[in-house]
């Protein structure tokens, strides 16, 4: 699949169609950019917030209308220049992890709900952090409200610092409000990013859980998680909190 030129820059498809529209007008307005980009209004408000939050773009009130310009292009340089160094610092470690294979993984597939909940909680009483890309409303779309509370309870008693991704669906927003606890911490990617599975991982244990066909495989393999949190940690600082993100941070 062929990458957007937009992407290069650190920005999705749709914010640089309308960083290019704002460029190119000098001051328009939203109806200026939505006949421009082809878009309808509503699905502009995301990306120029997004646009807005990086200075990128500049609002401009006149009387009852608003008026975006663009910001000094240096800016978007320097942004994406940014976003670079932090990938390249990266590098060197999903490197080593990959060139340095190790012992051979031990891997076992579970079936179930029930197989599900107890791989959760397995993960839970031995770690003192757990990261993962989940999906809060498939997890209680298929483990029970006790379950849910007792792995919740199980990570409050053990002090565990938990972070999540989780994609930006209503579904999941209105989930997260059910986890309110001081244990958990989440973030969510830009909308249109879902996660099909969820993956779960601490230490040298890696969970990959498919929420559809109810199964759970286990993967011990430290290079393995070493590689996944990796990724993790660039997606998370680049990830946006959650209007109902409450968990309290405490290093590990």
């Amino acid at each position: 699949m062929p990458i957007h030129p937009s992407a290069l820059l650190g920005l999705s498809e749709l914010e640089g169609a309308i960083y290019l529209a704002i460029l190119a007008g000098g001051e328009v307005t939203q109806s200026d950019i939505a006949k421009t980009t082809g878009r309808n209004r509503t699905s502009l408000y995301r990306p120029i917030r997004a646009l807005l939050a990086q200075d990128l773009i500049r609002k401009i009130p006149r009387g009852k209308r608003i008026f975006y310009a663009p910001s000094d292009p240096n800016k978007l340089l320097s942004s994406a220049s940014q976003k670079l160094a932090t990938l390249e610092s990266l590098l060197p470690t999903l490197v080593s992890a990959y060139q340095h294979a190790g012992s051979t993984p031990t891997i076992s597939v579970r079936e179930g709900p029930a197989s599900i909940y107890q791989a959760l909680y397995e993960v839970c009483e031995r770690a003192h952090y757990l990261k993962s890309f989940a999906s809060p409303a498939n997890f209680l779309g298929v483990l029970s409200r006790k379950q849910a509370n007792e792995l919740v309870r199980l990570m409050e008693q053990r002090e565990m610092t938990v972070t999540t991704i989780t994609s930006s669906t209503p579904e999941n927003l209105h989930a997260v409000r059910t986890f309110r606890s001081p244990a958990l911490s989440w973030r969510a990617m830009p909308q249109g990013i879902n996660f099909p599975i969820e993956v779960t991982f601490s230490y040298q244990t890696t969970l990959i859980i498919s929420w559809s066909h109810q199964f759970v495989v286990t993967i011990e393999s430290s290079d393995i998680t070493e590689f996944v949190e990796a990724v993790y940690d660039f997606m998370w600082h680049h990830a946006r909190s959650t209007p109902h993100s409450t968990g309290r941070r405490r290093r590990r």
